[in-house]
């Protein structure tokens, strides 16, 4: 690796804080516990698997983050919530109203307060 990229790594790594470098001691890799959804994170709302901090996606093992987390797999992401409200109508399975890629839920039973989807 040259000086240059030397330096910025050095920096980038110096600058940004990664969750698995400033709480390795805390994580459950091959935990057998679900994901809660909605966790709160440094003051967000996640609604679903994040990268905040990390290259990989994880969630909290704790509606409010205490440190135990762990990387998300594929059956950990969050499921559609059903019913759900969107434009104050109720929902009772995916809709594609209001996007032209394809079918999407909420991912919270109100979506017009927390804007939290996915694509079904």
């Amino acid at each position: 690796m040259g000086r240059l990229g030397w330096r910025f790594r050095q920096s980038y790594h110096r600058h940004h804080e990664t969750l698995s470098a400033k709480e390795a001691n805390n994580v459950f890799l091959l935990s057998d516990e679900a994901c809660v959804f909605p966790f709160t994170y440094k003051d967000k709302k996640h609604f679903d698997c994040t990268f905040h901090g990390s290259i990989f996606p994880w969630c909290s093992l704790d509606a409010d983050y205490v440190g135990r987390w762990k990387f998300c797999s594929e059956s950990d992401h969050a499921k559609c919530v059903f019913p759900f409200i969107f434009g104050g109508k109720k929902y009772e399975t995916c809709t594609k109203i209001g996007s032209i890629f394809g079918a999407w839920c909420s991912l919270s039973p109100n979506y017009d307060q927390d804007g939290a989807w996915k694509y079904c």
